[in-house]
């Protein structure tokens, strides 16, 4: 971790005689719980990014990540999450279209953008390829209404591994965003989310959103061949709530999770869930999670609560750390 801290003051320290503008950002969640019988703490991110500005049509974006998620992270050595460099071409030839080409360490993907509940079963996921040397080429019309990608990586040899192809297509017409992907990674992965993001009056809103995804060559297991979800946000002033649940072709309704949360102060927001399952061998009730969140500041947060789990904390709403007979969390953002 060390060493990977050093090459990120190093690249930061040596950036600006070849950057025009560098940004350093970074993100940390940590949280414990604990119960009558064990603690555990966690840190779900460690998260550095650097962008920069290299002119007025390209940039370079590098993100180091801990992807071991534990308690002890010292020891762990950071990972290169993605570095790319993008350009505009459609800014720098004045074109009628947008285009970007994107270059560089990444896993390119689509969808998974579209999370409007607490327990975020509307969504499955998106798809990505495989995160090694690849490259990106964005277009879109109409001022940005419809865009669409196709990405490529290119680590294979003599046909021993498959070329892994990612094709996207988004269309954003207000209030409707729709997103549809194609990945040939492994089975070839077919998904579309549609969102809609309603105002019904002054400070009520309704969205809603779905989810499906197909294993085209039906080569995964069951209940992943076929996975959809649905969820509906509703929020009215200082209130909001949502209920959501997926399914899949194993078990066509699956979860089922629901959450109200009320702003007290600007501030401070109470929050209650619960998550049910339908699976075959589950117990019905799975968690309920009280807590109370504290914005401290605008990019700072903090919770604290208490999960009731029957032997399934893992599904519990809210907690980093997550044992499964649940106890009393704090969280950290």
């Amino acid at each position: 971790m060390k060493k990977a801290f050093m090459l990120v003051a190093v690249v930061a320290m040596f950036a600006a005689p070849v950057f025009a503008e560098v940004a350093l950002s970074g993100e940390l969640d940590y949280g414990f719980m604990m119960n009558a019988d064990d603690t555990e703490g966690k840190f779900n991110k460690i998260e550095l990014d650097i962008k920069a500005t290299v002119d007025e049509f390209n940039s370079f974006s590098m993100e180091i990540e801990d992807k071991q998620k534990t308690n002890d992270p010292g020891d762990v050595a950071l990972m290169l999450n993605w570095a790319t460099l993008t350009t505009n071409w459609g800014a720098m030839y004045d074109l009628p279209v947008g285009v970007e080409t994107t270059v560089g360490y990444d896993g390119f993907g689509a969808g998974d953008d579209n999370y409007i509940t607490g327990y975020e079963y509307e969504a499955t996921g998106g798809s990505y390829l495989a995160k090694e040397g690849a490259a990106k080429v964005s277009l879109s019309f109409m001022d940005g209404m419809v865009s669409t990608m196709i990405a490529h990586n290119f680590d294979y040899k003599d046909g021993a591994d498959a070329a892994e192809v990612l094709i996207g297509l988004t269309v954003d017409y207000a209030p409707v965003l729709v997103m549809a992907y194609y990945n040939t990674s492994g089975a070839d992965m077919f998904g579309i989310e549609v969102v809609s993001n309603l105002e019904l009056s002054e400070g009520m809103t309704l969205d809603l959103s779905g989810s499906l995804q197909m294993d085209l060559d039906d080569t995964v297991a069951a209940g992943s061949e076929t996975m959809f979800g649905f969820g509906a946000a509703f929020g009215m002033d200082a209130l909001a709530t949502s209920v959501s649940f997926k399914g899949n072709d194993d078990t066509a309704f699956s979860m089922l999770g629901a959450h109200v949360a009320y702003d007290v102060t600007e501030k401070l927001t109470a929050k209650a869930a619960a998550n049910f399952s339908f699976n075959d061998g589950d117990d019905t009730f799975q968690t309920a999670t009280i807590m109370a969140s504290v914005q401290a500041t605008d990019a700072v947060s903090y919770d604290a609560g208490y999960v009731i789990a029957d032997a399934t904390g893992a599904n519990a709403y809210g907690p980093i750390s997550k044992l499964v007979d649940g106890g009393f969390f704090m969280n950290a953002r």
